[in-house]
């Protein structure tokens, strides 16, 4: 097979996998030459009969949503996952800035003793 031809993905179940595996030594193909040999007399045999056209269209397009739902699962965990990060991010700062405060008014009072104190040595 043509290595620019399209490739795809699939999940398939364990016994069909040793299946197609004892079938492609038998033939001597590769598994993917395995695999096109059946689709295509799978597909030619399929053409005469509407019903399991239907049944290929629908198995392909099970197929599709089943990959792209995994995608989408993968993309909304990780959104969550950076939420959760930046929602941590934003209540850290909240206290920084807090403290900040609660240190600038520490240092105002410190300031104005300060201050008193070198007014009252220097009045005496």
């Amino acid at each position: 097979m043509a290595r620019d031809q399209p490739q795809i993905n699939i999940r398939i179940p364990a016994e069909l996998r040793d299946r197609l595996d004892k079938a492609m030594e038998k033939s001597g193909r590769s598994l993917t030459a395995e695999i096109v040999a059946r689709l295509e007399q799978s597909l030619l045999q399929a053409s005469a009969d509407p019903q399991a056209d239907a049944v290929i269209r629908y198995m392909l397009a099970l197929n599709a949503y089943e990959a792209r739902k995994d995608s989408v699962s993968r993309m909304v965990d990780e959104f969550g996952r950076k939420k959760r990060k930046t929602e941590e991010e934003r209540a850290a700062i909240h206290a920084a800035q807090a403290e900040l405060i609660l240190v600038a008014g520490v240092l105002d009072r410190l300031k104005l003793e300060f201050e008193s104190v070198v007014e009252r040595s220097a009045a005496s």
